[in-house]
């Protein structure tokens, strides 16, 4: 850290006719106001917490020089900024509490400050300490700026002039939440008079320009304005001398244009700028820039400030559980990994729900987290919103078939071929305007030019002509042209209720689980098969699976029942039917398992063992005799009951007369049942009838069982536990789910339990676990 202070003995040696000004700077935040991963839903190396740290650290060491900055988009981009933004919040904006505490001293606004609408950007204005700048953003009509296009900051003898610039794409990308109230104006237009101004008043002129230096703009500029416009401050009459970059997520240290200093740290507070301007005083004259070091310091070297975490302490424990609530399941893996290969379900899940919700023909979208994905478990919001993490609204526009081919083939310049013929992806292109259109049926041939990729495009099989006509739901991000996609722009808006498609997934998980295998693919694909292997390799993928034939495919039904507890006589023959009923139904081998508990007495024994058994788990009541009685029952029964964890409580052995586990033969399939018996049967039961025995618990119990069965290689594994669960909407808890938990990986494919009190049929830990509720399930 000393380092980077320069050490405050420097700055107290200089003359008096110099000074000395440290600007600390951010931008792109985004919400990162903690030092959390709130998808991943762990530590980050980010955030105002860090950044708070090297603030006061500066400060110490340069008493009264040092001004702290944003360029920009601060307030949304994560769960943590958007839970604090719903509707109907009370209280002040935790994230402009953090900023408070971390103690900026200006700020402009990005054009994502302006996506939860003009009246909540208004009313985190009320509530920031410090100023907000802009030269270029007013209200309409009149157009009065919304707030003073710059501000002058005294830092002892120096006067630090700050203003700010947004870039005027936030025209188009959010048109509808301006509503026609906030203009936003050329930079290159606003910014001449503002340095003008600013000269007459300051020692140090400073700009936070949202707003990147030479990149092109991702829209039609006509009528509004370049999006990336910073870099004309260099080449400007009167110019600043510090500006700070945001908008394009780029980093720059320390750039010079036409004299003019120009940073750029980290985007969501991962580094933050810092900039020490010495200042020089000829006699009898004004003050100017003698030297400007820069440097930017990595948030992860930086410590959490206790205080900023203490007071944020509560928001940021509500945000995680909000982003718990369980929504669903997944009865399958669904990834995103693939998804610029190739059709994957989980995208064509997103564009069908778009299509469908609309009422269109067509839906286009893309992927924009590849790490994203439901695994064949329980879904929750924060899976959702890792998968979609923009507060996007659905639309659809009606589109020519000239504009749809126009549209793919904006979408295939993502992929870069070189004379030899090698494939890779244009860096230029962001890999979320990669859009794949749901509905068309198209190859994207990568031996051809850009701009004629598309090929062989057709719509319910009639080939696509120029004049045609379709509806085409879209992101309301994408609607706008945004991405380089001017061609729908335009486009007659159809549909627009204003509906985000995070909630609408949310709706779709909720009400039914997911089955990938029902969602038919999506007819997009890259050609010839060399250029499709290229891009899967670059994606890391494996190769395409070959498809599997009816013949590889075998259904084995399995039947369960539990705590069946001396009722055999009421229930066995409906049950027996039953079972019979399903396998005749099913015309497929099948496998008869109980949870543990079944009958007592010999004539009980009997029935059971005319009912076809494979296996059953030992269960607590089958303790109610002694351990003698229980060894003679088991020696009559036609099936093994098993119990992987009790032992000798003397030798830590399996009794001789326990069997942890059988592997059977069935439809020519290797099949390992493990037995599970709770471990509240020691302490339920009287110490006489279990003693000498010992009942693991959990994974542990049942540990050198697994590890003994999985050197069987078998082809499915099964516990039968007798443990309850009990479900109630998606939230599970009991024995038998804690269970499920820890078997997770170990091998385990499905768990059948229960003791009789509840019905469950779930997927905890990756793994089904189904329990029927006595005799009658």
């Amino acid at each position: 850290m000393l380092s980077l202070l320069f050490l405050a003995s420097l700055a107290a040696a200089q003359a008096p006719d110099s000074a000395h000004v440290v600007l600390v700077a951010t931008t792109d935040v985004h919400g990162r106001a903690t030092a959390w991963d709130y998808l991943a839903d762990g530590p980050a190396p980010v955030g105002l917490t860090r950044v708070a740290t090297l603030v006061d650290s500066l400060r110490r060491a340069f008493p009264g020089q040092v001004v702290v900055l944003d360029a920009g988009d601060m307030l949304q981009g994560n769960p943590y900024a958007a839970y604090h933004a719903r509707p109907g919040r009370r209280g002040p904006s935790p994230m402009v509490e953090a900023m408070n505490l971390a103690g900026y001293d200006a700020a402009t606004f990005g054009n994502h400050d302006f996506d939860w609408g003009v009246p909540e950007l208004e009313r985190a204005l009320s509530e920031v300490a410090f100023p907000y700048v802009s030269a270029n953003v007013s209200v309409q009509p009149g157009g009065n700026l919304l707030v003073s296009p710059f501000r002058v900051l005294r830092r002892g003898a120096i006067r630090v002039g700050v203003t700010g610039f947004t870039t005027p794409g936030t025209m188009v990308w959010n048109r509808d939440q301006l509503g026609g109230r906030i203009r936003v104006g050329r930079i290159e237009e606003s910014a001449p008079p503002t340095f003008e101004a600013m000269r007459r008043s300051s020692d140090l002129v400073v700009a936070l320009a949202h707003s990147g230096i030479g990149e092109s703009s991702t829209y039609d500029t006509t009528g509004i304005g370049a999006e990336h416009a910073a870099g004309v401050f260099g080449s400007l009459p009167m110019r600043p001398d510090v500006v700070v970059v945001g908008h394009s997520h780029g980093v720059i240290r320390d750039s010079a244009i036409g004299g003019v200093r120009f940073v750029q740290p980290r985007p969501f507070a991962a580094s933050v700028a810092v900039v020490h301007v010495d200042m020089v005083r000829p006699a009898g004259g004004r003050w100017g820039v003698a030297r400007v070091r820069s440097q930017l310091i990595a948030a992860r070297d930086l410590r959490t400030s206790e205080l900023v975490e203490q007071r944020l302490g509560p928001s940021h424990d509500s945000v995680r559980a909000w982003l718990d609530e369980p929504l669903g399941i997944a009865l399958a893996a669904m990834p995103a990994s693939g998804a610029r290969a190739g059709p994957t379900a989980i995208l064509d899940w997103v564009l069908e729900t778009q299509r469908r919700r609309a009422g269109a023909q067509l839906a286009a979208g893309s992927t924009f987290d590849l790490r994203a994905g439901f695994r064949a478990d329980t879904i929750r919001r924060r899976d959702v919103l890792r998968l979609y993490p923009y507060e996007n609204a659905l639309r659809s526009v009606r589109i020519t078939g000239g504009e749809l081919r126009q549209y793919l083939e904006r979408s295939a310049r993502y992929f870069r071929v070189d004379p030899a013929g090698r494939v890779s992806i244009d860096e230029s292109m962001a890999g979320y305007d990669f859009d794949v259109v749901r509905g068309a049926s198209y190859d994207v041939d990568l031996r051809q030019p850009v701009g004629s990729r598309i090929r062989s495009l057709s719509v319910l099989g009639r080939r696509v002509e120029p004049s045609d006509s379709f509806t085409m739901a879209v992101n309301s991000h994408r609607q706008t042209g945004a991405g380089g996609y001017p061609m729908i722009a335009r486009a007659p808006v159809i549909h627009d209720k204003g509906e985000r498609i995070q909630d609408l997934l949310e709706q779709e998980i909720r009400r039914a689980p997911l089955d990938p295998a029902a969602i038919p693919a999506s007819e997009w694909r890259i050609v010839p098969e060399v250029s499709a292997v290229a891009v899967r390799e670059i994606y890391d993928l494996a190769a395409e699976p070959l498809p599997r034939s009816a013949s590889d495919t075998v259904v084995l039904r399995i039947f369960g029942t539990a705590g069946l507890h001396g009722t055999l006589g009421t229930w066995a023959g409906a049950i027996d039917r039953a079972m019979d009923s399903l396998r005749l139904d099913c015309d497929c081998p099948t496998l008869r398992l109980d949870a543990g508990g079944p009958a007592d007495g010999r004539a009980a024994l009997s029935v059971l063992n005319r009912m076809g058994f494979a296996a059953a788990a030992l269960g607590e009541r089958d303790f109610d005799r002694s351990v003698d009685s229980l060894r003679r029952r088991l020696a009559e029964s036609s099936y093994p009951w098993l119990a992987a964890n009790v032992f000798d409580s003397a030798t830590g052995r399996r009794p001789s007369w326990v069997v942890p586990y059988r592997v059977l033969d069935t439809a020519g399939f290797r099949i390992a049942i493990l037995g599970y018996l709770t471990p509240e049967t020691g302490v339920r039961q009287s110490a006489e009838r279990t003693r000498g025995l010992r009942f693991g618990a959990g994974e542990l119990g049942l540990h050198l069982a697994v590890a003994e069965v999985r050197r069987t290689r078998p082809s499915l594994t099964i516990l039968i536990a007798h443990a309850d669960a009990a479900c109630e909407g998606l939230r599970c808890e009991g024995e038998l789910v804690r269970l499920a938990e820890e078997l997770r990986g170990s091998g385990v494919d499905l768990v059948v339990g229960g003791d009789g009190k509840h019905a469950v049929t779930t997927r905890i830990g990756g793994i089904p676990v189904v329990s029927a509720a006595g005799p009658a399930t």
